[in-house]
């Protein structure tokens, strides 16, 4: 694993720690920033090589199918725990721990999508 999947694993791992703390808690502010923390910690991996921080970036000169589609799944990851957060303002905290709830497997699959998309698909872009 290289220095970005490290850290994307942090911030799945942060993620899920703040949303079981969530759960048990209804919402405590505390869960809502540790999965505001993994989200960002996400945000700042994705964006960084953007930035031009060339250890972050892979220096990917070919796409495939499955990449799109991941970063795809990315944005609903974001576009839900947004929402959630908005529920949460509302105080209706059942559609909050539901778009929080939907916000896990779907990052785990963008997760999984992005690292077959680099490695294992036979067009990977890392091989």
């Amino acid at each position: 694993m290289n220095l970005p999947e490290v850290l994307w694993t942090i911030a799945y791992c942060t993620f899920l720690l703040g949303s079981a703390w969530s759960f048990r808690t209804d919402g405590a502010p505390g869960a809502v920033w540790m999965m505001s923390a993994g989200a960002l910690l996400d945000a700042a991996v994705a964006f960084l090589p953007q930035m031009g921080v060339d250890s972050m970036s892979y220096g990917l000169e070919r796409t495939n199918q499955l990449y799109f589609l991941s970063l795809g799944a990315g944005t609903v990851v974001y576009a839900l725990f947004l929402t959630g957060l908005w529920f949460r303002h509302k105080g209706r905290r059942n559609r909050f721990h539901w778009c929080i709830a939907l916000a896990q497997p779907v990052w785990f699959l963008s997760f999984i999508g992005f690292l077959y998309a680099l490695y294992i698909v036979p067009d990977a872009m890392l091989r």
